[in-house]
């Protein structure tokens, strides 16, 4: 679930980003990138010792390095989102706590608004 609606936030559709406010943040974003890696890299390594007898040790080698790219992967580019946001912010205390975070502009942000909306 966690994998769907993060790449759902990637696309950052108004709908989904009104309803789910924390997916909006890249902090939010990365820490459950990395969580996700740390999964991936737990869940291999126990269906690694789980079919450990019953298939060939080299590609039981295999899908465990692979497994575990996989989920450094994950974690580094969690971690850099989260560097990311920790670099901006500066920019969200000085926002109003009336205002969007999205701010004015925020039909014009979000990448899937059709013409249509941004006429209204």
């Amino acid at each position: 679930i966690i994998c769907v609606m993060l790449i759902i936030a990637e696309f950052g559709p108004e709908w989904f980003i009104t309803r789910m406010r924390p997916f909006h943040y890249w902090g939010i974003r990365g820490g459950c990138l990395a969580w996700q890696g740390v999964m991936t890299i737990s869940s291999v390594q126990t269906l690694s010792a789980a079919v450990a007898s019953q298939i060939d040790p080299k590609q039981n080698d295999a899908m465990l390095l692979m497994g575990q790219i996989c989920g450094w992967f994950l974690i580094s580019i969690g971690l850099l989102y989260v560097l990311f946001s920790a670099l901006c912010l500066r920019s969200v205390g000085e926002l109003d706590r009336k205002e969007e975070p999205l701010g004015d502009n925020n039909k014009e942000l979000l990448v899937t608004v059709s013409p249509r909306e941004t006429e209204l």
